[in-house]
C-alpha cells in the first residue's frame, strides 16, 4: 500500500528477486536511503489534523473579526451563502495561513493580489486557524498577520501549542506536505485538474504515490552512471591525445611510456614508474634539484680549521717531550696524593709504604706542585688548543647526504650473494617473491618471475609476463627464459618467442646483441663471445646456459633457478664490471652520454664524501695518530693540512662537476621530457580512478536497469487503489452521464514528457476525455481525481476543504456529489463552500448527516455565521414542528417528539465523544471503533462525558454529581418517551433537551474526576 515506505517496498522486491547481485541491491538501497532522508523531513510534523475554527479580520471580503467554527472530527459541513457574502474568504484565508499561498491567485495578474486587504478594515489584517491534532498537545493555532500597509508577501506566521506562547514559524516547512496531500480544492483548480498542464496532475499523483522517491533514486543512479561513463570516455580521449603528443617527441622515455599506453588495458603502475623514475634513482627532476642544493663548508673555513689543527698539532708535538710527559704524570700523582692527605690526614705513603705523609710532607708537596705546574703550563695550553682545534675541524665533516645514497640496496645484496654462489642468490630472491628466476640489469632493477621468464627494462622497473616469451622493450634490457631464447637489442624493440626466431638456439642460450636486431639462427649452443658484445660469462644449471653476463652489451643476469629448484654447478664469479654497473659505477651503454656522466659523477662524489665523512669520525680526524696517551704523538701539521685540504678540494671539485652536469640534465629534461610529465600525470590520476571505478560502473548500470523495471511494477501496484477510488467517485457523480471512466495510467517519468492517461468510453466507444465531456462532467472528473489523492490513508490531514464544486453540475450530479461527500465524511472532515442551494437541498432531501452554516455579509463587511442545519438543530426543529402539527394524534406526536429529542442528544453526544477522544490522543481508527461500539444513547453519553473506561451504569450518578439531578430526568424522559408515555409536556421536553445539549457542549470532562 502507499503507506509503506518506498525503501521497504524496494527492499522486499530486491529480496524476492534471486537474480539481483548483492552489490546491485546495495546500490539501489543506498540511492533510496539518501532520498528517504530528504523525504523523512517532508513527512515530519503533526498528524491527524482537523479544523476547529477559522478566524479572519481585514482579509478579502471580511472586515471586522468573524469566526467560522467547525466540528473537529469526521462529518460533512456545508458553508452556504450568496456570492460576495465572504464564505470563500474563509477558505482562502485558511489556505493562505497553512500554506503561505493560494492556488486561486497563482499565475494570475497582480490585480488579484493587490485587493487582498478589506476596504473597511485596511489597517489590521489577521488570520487564525485553530487545529486539533493527534498527540500529547492536540490544540494548535496558526496565526498570520501583517503590519499596517504591508504587502501580501510581508506576512508573518506564529504557532501556539496548547496554552503555550506563540512562536514564529515558516509556513514553507508545511508547504511540502500540504502540496503532497493537498486538502484544498478551489473552483479554479477543479477544471485545471483535468484540462491544465498534462504534467501537473502527473507530478501530483507521482509524489502522492511515493514514486518521486523512486524517480529521485533512479536519477541519482543515472547521474552516477553518466559520471562514470563520462570519465571513461574522457580518459580514452585523453590517452589518444597523449599518444599523439608522445609520438612527436624524440626521447626514449616518451617512447617507453607510449608503448605502455598503446595497449587495450594500459599498466598504470608501469606508466607511473616510468614517469617517476630517473637516471639517478630519485624522483625525477625533484631529485636532481635536491643535488643542486647540496653545499660544503666555505673554503676559508676549511683552510682556517686545517691550519689551526696543523699548528696546534705541531706545537703539541714540539712540547710533548718524554720529560714533559713524565713531569706531567708526576704532577698528577702529587696532586692526587695531596688530595688524599687533605681528606684522610697523616698516613703512610700509599705508593712506597715506608714514608709518612704528614704536614711536613704536605708543605713540601705544595712547593713541588707549584714548581712543576709553572713548568708544564705551556704544555697544557698546547694540548687544550689542540683539543679545541680538533672540535672545530670535526664540525666541518658531515655524513653522506640522502641525495647521494645507494640507489638500490637489493641489487647490492644480490651482487654479494652472487659472488658467493649464483644458485644461492637466485634462490634467495626467488623465495622472497615466490618465483623461479632472477635478473639484474643496469640501474639496479631486480625481476623475479614464476613461469620461466624475467624481462627487465632499464630505469629500476621490473615487468615480466609469465610463460616462455621474452618481450624486449626499447633501450637496454636483460632476459632469462626457460625453454626458449632471449634476445636483447639496445635501442630497438624485439620480441622472441619459443620455437620462433630463436629456435636455432636449441632453447638454452641467452643472447645479447648490440646494434641492430639480428636473428638468433645459427648461433652455437655454447657461445663464448657475441659480436659487438664482448666476452660471455655463464652460470649453468642442468647443462644449459642460464645465467649470462655480456660485458659491453648492456645486459647482466646474476642467476636463474628452474621450477624444480635443481642444483647449480659453480659458475664464474660475477665480474667487477657487473658489480660496478649494479652499484652505479659503470657507464650505461645506449643511454646517452649525459646520463652516463651523471651516474659516474654521482658515484665519484659519493666515494669522496664518504672519505670526507670519515675524517669527522668519533676518534677525531683521520690525521690524528692517537689520543696523546703515554708515548703518543700527534701527526705533523703538514700531514693534517694536506689530508683535509686534498679531500675537501677533490670533493668540492667533484660536487661542482656533478652539479654542473645536473643543471645540464635538468635543462634537457625541461626542454624534452618535463613538459610531458604533467600531461601524463594529469591523465594518470583520472585513469586510476576509472580503473578503480570499473566494477562500480558495471554495478550502477545493472542497478539502473533493475530500478527502471521495478518502478513500473510498483507504480502499477500503487496506482490501482487510487484508480479504484476515482472510478467509484466518478460512477457515483456521473448519474445519468453516458461517459464511462476506465483505466487511469501514468505515462512517462519525472523529469521527462509525462501525463495522466484517462481511458473513457462514450456508449462503449473509446474516446478522449477532454473531447467528449461537458464542463460539468469535467468538474466531476476533476473531483474524482482530487478526492482519492486528498483522502489517502497515510495523509496527515483529516480534513478536505472544497470551494464551489456545484456550479456546472446538473441536478442529478449534485445528488451524486452529496452521496460522495457524505461517504467521504464518514472518515474525514469535509467542508464545502457553495452559493448553490442545490447541494444543501439534496443533503436535506436525502437525509444525509451534515452541518449547514450560513454566511451573511452586512454593511461595512460585517460577516456573520450561524448554524442552520446541523443534526442537533435539525432534530430539535423537527420536534418543534411535530408539536405544532395538529393533525397528528397526541400519543404518536409525543412518541415522535421524544424520538427527535433522543436523536438530538445522541448526535450531540457523538460530536462530543469524537472531540474528547481525539483530544485524549487516541488515533482516529480507535475513536471510530469506540463510537461504533456505543450502541445506545446512554453508552454514547458515557463515552463523551466519562471517557472510554467508564461504565454506563455510573452515568446517572456522574450526571447528578457534575450537573445536577435534572440532567438524569431529561435523559430518562428523552430515551423512554420514544417507547412509553412520559409525565412531561413535550414542549418542556424540547426546551430541557436543548438545555441538556447546551450543558453537554460546554462541559469539560477533564475537570471532574469520578
Amino acid at each position: 500500500m502507499c503507506s509503506d515506505r518506498i525503501a521497504e517496498v524496494v527492499a522486499r522486491e530486491l529480496a524476492a528477486d534471486p537474480a539481483v547481485e548483492d552489490r546491485v541491491g546495495e546500490c539501489v538501497l543506498a540511492a533510496l536511503t539518501e532520498v528517504d532522508g530528504d523525504q523523512g523531513a517532508a513527512q515530519a510534523g503533526d498528524t491527524g489534523v482537523f479544523l476547529r475554527a477559522i478566524t479572519v479580520h481585514g482579509f478579502r471580503g471580511i472586515g471586522p473579526t468573524a469566526t467560522l467554527r467547525l466540528n473537529p472530527g469526521p462529518g460533512l459541513t456545508l458553508v452556504v451563502g450568496r456570492n460576495g457574502s465572504g464564505k470563500s474568504s474563509f477558505a482562502e484565508a485558511a489556505e493562505f495561513a497553512l500554506t503561505g499561498g493560494n492556488r486561486r491567485w497563482d499565475g494570475r495578474s497582480t490585480a488579484w493580489r493587490e485587493g487582498w486587504r478589506n476596504l473597511h478594515e485596511p489597517d489590521l489584517a489577521r488570520i487564525e486557524v485553530d487545529l486539533l491534532t493527534a498527540g500529547e498537545e492536540p490544540d494548535r493555532t496558526i496565526a498570520t498577520y501583517w503590519a499596517p500597509g504591508a504587502d501580501l508577501s510581508a506576512a508573518r506566521w506564529t504557532e501556539r501549542r496548547g496554552t503555550g506562547a506563540p512562536a514564529p514559524i515558516d509556513p514553507r516547512t508545511r508547504r511540502q506536505r500540504l502540496d503532497l496531500y493537498r486538502p484544498f480544492l478551489s473552483y479554479s483548480e477543479l477544471g485545471a485538474l483535468v484540462d491544465g498542464k498534462p504534467s501537473d496532475l502527473f507530478d501530483a499523483l507521482h509524489r502522492l504515490l511515493g514514486l518521486d522517491e523512486l524517480a529521485a533514486a533512479a536519477e541519482r543512479i543515472r547521474l552516477r552512471k553518466l559520471e562514470l561513463e563520462r570519465a571513461v570516455k574522457d580518459s580514452r580521449q585523453s590517452r589518444t591525445d597523449l599518444l599523439a603528443e608522445l609520438a612527436d617527441v624524440d626521447d626514449d622515455r616518451a617512447r617507453r611510456v607510449a608503448a605502455l599506453l598503446d595497449t587495450p588495458e594500459p599498466d598504470l603502475d608501469a606508466i607511473a614508474a616510468a614517469v617517476a623514475g630517473s637516471v639517478l634513482g630519485v624522483d625525477g627532476p625533484d631529485g636532481l634539484r635536491a643535488i643542486l642544493r647540496l653545499t660544503l663548508p666555505d673554503p676559508s673555513e676549511v683552510a682556517v680549521a686545517a691550519d689551526r689543527l696543523a699548528e696546534a698539532a705541531t706545537d703539541l708535538t714540539r712540547r710533548a717531550t718524554t720529560d714533559a710527559e713524565a713531569d706531567l704524570r708526576v704532577l698528577e700523582l702529587l696532586t692526587r696524593a695531596r688530595d688524599h692527605v687533605t681528606a684522610s690526614g697523616t698516613c703512610p705513603c700509599p705508593v712506597c709504604g715506608s714514608g709518612t705523609l704528614d704536614p711536613d710532607w704536605l708543605t713540601a708537596a705544595d712547593t713541588e706542585i707549584t714548581h712543576r705546574s709553572t713548568q708544564l703550563a705551556a704544555f697544557r695550553a698546547a694540548r687544550t688548543e689542540f683539543d679545541a682545534a680538533q672540535v672545530a675541524a670535526r664540525a666541518l665533516f658531515t655524513p653522506i647526504p640522502a641525495e647521494l645514497a645507494e640507489p638500490n640496496p637489493v641489487a647490492t645484496q644480490l651482487v654479494a650473494a652472487a659472488e658467493a654462489s649464483p644458485h644461492d642468490a637466485a634462490v634467495a630472491i626467488g623465495e622472497a617473491a615466490g618465483s623461479d628466476a632472477a635478473a639484474v640489469v643496469p640501474g639496479g632493477a631486480v625481476a623475479v618471475v614464476r613461469g620461466g621468464a624475467a624481462v627487465v627494462p632499464p630505469g629500476d622497473t621490473a615487468a615480466v609476463p609469465p610463460g616462455d616469451t621474452a618481450a624486449v622493450v626499447p633501450g637496454d634490457a636483460a632476459a632469462v627464459v626457460r625453454g626458449g631464447a632471449a634476445v636483447v637489442v639496445p635501442g630497438d624493440a624485439a620480441v622472441m618467442e619459443r620455437g620462433d626466431a630463436a629456435a636455432a638456439a636449441a632453447g638454452d642460450v641467452a643472447v645479447v646483441m648490440a646494434g641492430e636486431a639480428h636473428g638468433a639462427t645459427g648461433l652455437p649452443k655454447n657461445v663464448d663471445t657475441i659480436p659487438g658484445a664482448g666476452p660471455v660469462g655463464r652460470a649453468e644449471i642442468g647443462g644449459g646456459a642460464v645465467g649470462l653476463v655480456a660485458e659491453g652489451g648492456g645486459a647482466y643476469c646474476a642467476a636463474s633457478v628452474p621450477a624444480d629448484r635443481g642444483t647449480a654447478s659453480s659458475g664464474p664469479a660475477v665480474p667487477d664490471s657487473v658489480r660496478d654497473v649494479i652499484r652505479g659505477d659503470h657507464e650505461m651503454p645506449g643511454r646517452g652520454e649525459g646520463n652516463v656522466g651523471l651516474r659516474t659523477r654521482l658515484a665519484t662524489v659519493r666515494r669522496c664524501w664518504a672519505v670526507w665523512a670519515e675524517l669527522g669520525g668519533v676518534d677525531g680526524p683521520a690525521v690524528r695518530e692517537g689520543d696523546l696517551g703515554p708515548g703518543a704523538r700527534p701527526a705533523s701539521g703538514d700531514v693534517v693540512a694536506v689530508q683535509i685540504r686534498e679531500t675537501y678540494a677533490r670533493l668540492s671539485t667533484e660536487l661542482a662537476a656533478l652539479q654542473r652536469d645536473t643543471r645540464i640534465e635538468l635543462d634537457r629534461l625541461d626542454t624534452v621530457w618535463s613538459p610531458l610529465v604533467p600531461r601524463i600525470l594529469a591523465w594518470l590520476d583520472p585513469a586510476r580512478a576509472v580503473s578503480a571505478d570499473a566494477e562500480e560502473l558495471r554495478v550502477v548500470k545493472r542497478a539502473a536497469d533493475w530500478l527502471k523495471s521495478a518502478t513500473a511494477t510498483i507504480r502499477g501496484e500503487r496506482m490501482r487503489p487510487l484508480e479504484s477510488t476515482a472510478r467509484w467517485v466518478w460512477s457515483t457523480l456521473r448519474q445519468q452521464s453516458n461517459v464511462e471512466l476506465g483505466a487511469i495510467r501514468l505515462q512517462g517519468s519525472a523529469g521527462t514528457a509525462r501525463r495522466v492517461l484517462l481511458d473513457v468510453t462514450v456508449d462503449e466507444v473509446d474516446g478522449a476525455a477532454l473531447g467528449v465531456m461537458s464542463q460539468g462532467e469535467l468538474h466531476a472528473l476533476g473531483l474524482s481525481l482530487f478526492l482519492p489523492r486528498a483522502t489517502v490513508a497515510h495523509s496527515p490531514f483529516r480534513f478536505v476543504m472544497i470551494d464551489d464544486p456545484v456550479q456546472a453540475m446538473d441536478p442529478a450530479k449534485v445528488d451524486g456529489l452529496a452521496r460522495v461527500l457524505a461517504e467521504v465524511a464518514a472518515t474525514r472532515q469535509v467542508v464545502v463552500f457553495t452559493h448553490d442551494e442545490r447541494l444543501a437541498e439534496a443533503v436535506r432531501r436525502m437525509q444525509l448527516d451534515a452541518t449547514v452554516l450560513e454566511v451573511q455579509r452586512r454593511e461595512r463587511s460585517l460577516v456573520e455565521v450561524r448554524v442552520t442545519g446541523d443534526p442537533v438543530r435539525r432534530y430539535l426543529d423537527d420536534a418543534r414542528s411535530l408539536v405544532r402539527t395538529p393533525q397528528l394524534p397526541p400519543a404518536i406526536a409525543d412518541e415522535l417528539v421524544a424520538t427527535c429529542c433522543r436523536s438530538a442528544i445522541e448526535a450531540a453526544g457523538l460530536a462530543k465523544a469524537r472531540y474528547e477522544l481525539l483530544a485524549r490522543g487516541l488515533d482516529h481508527a480507535e475513536v471510530e471503533r469506540r463510537v461504533r461500539n456505543a450502541h445506545t444513547t446512554r453508552a454514547m453519553l458515557t463515552l463523551a462525558i466519562m471517557g472510554p473506561r467508564a461504565r454506563v451504569d455510573d452515568l446517572n450518578k456522574h450526571l447528578t454529581t457534575v450537573g445536577g439531578r435534572w440532567l438524569v430526568g431529561v435523559l430518562r424522559d428523552a430515551t423512554a418517551g420514544a417507547h412509553v408515555p412520559i409525565d412531561r409536556p413535550m414542549r418542556e421536553l424540547i426546551s430541557d433537551t436543548e438545555r441538556f445539549i447546551t450543558w453537554l457542549r460546554e462541559h469539560e470532562p477533564a475537570t471532574v474526576r469520578t
